[in-house]
């Protein structure tokens, strides 16, 4: 098993450090939030897998997986689907759990509006309460839903997004 944490932002919030008023603050913890020091962050980051001779791969759910292939990756992984850009985020040399960008601190609310999918171009309607599913790019329902899809927007476009406790945002 191998865990880490994130989101130091949320550990100096409820040590009641006030973001508004020292906004350097959120540059230093994003600075040491690609540290070891992470680890005291609010948000806990657990892969576990029950070792097996046989087990399914990660990817593609094939029960293909050989227990040796832990050795090099975090998750089971099929010789198939180790060939895959998105298989390098899950090596066991990669310790590196960062958000891809950095946290927005209290952004104002989308609410519902008019989006062009990053990849397949149509037009849809972004969610009110959702807004870009916590995305850096804007992505419609249909191709979300796909598995491949949804594996890289998870680990190359998640948008960490900070609001104040009980702020509204409809």
């Amino acid at each position: 098993m191998n865990y880490g944490a994130c989101d130091l932002l949320y550990t100096a919030y409820e040590m009641k450090l006030n973001f508004e008023k020292h906004k350097f603050i959120i540059n230093i913890i994003n600075l040491i939030e690609l540290s070891f020091l992470r680890n005291f962050g609010a948000q806990s980051i657990v892969i576990a897998v029950k070792k097996d001779k046989l087990m399914y791969c990660f990817f593609c759910g094939e029960k293909n997986c050989k227990e040796k292939v832990l050795d090099m990756y975090q998750v089971p992984v099929c010789d198939e689907c180790i060939k895959k850009p998105i298989s390098l985020h899950y090596k066991k040399k990669n310790l590196n759990l960062i958000y891809p960008t950095q946290t927005l601190i209290n952004p104002p609310s989308f609410g519902k509006k008019n989006e062009v999918c990053y990849l397949c171009r149509k037009s849809f309607i972004t969610d009110e309460i959702f807004e870009n599913n916590g995305f850096s790019v804007s992505v419609c329902d249909e191709c979300i839903k796909k598995p491949d899809i949804n594996m890289k927007l998870s680990n190359e476009y998640f948008l960490p997004m900070w609001r104040r406790r009980g702020q509204i945002i409809i």
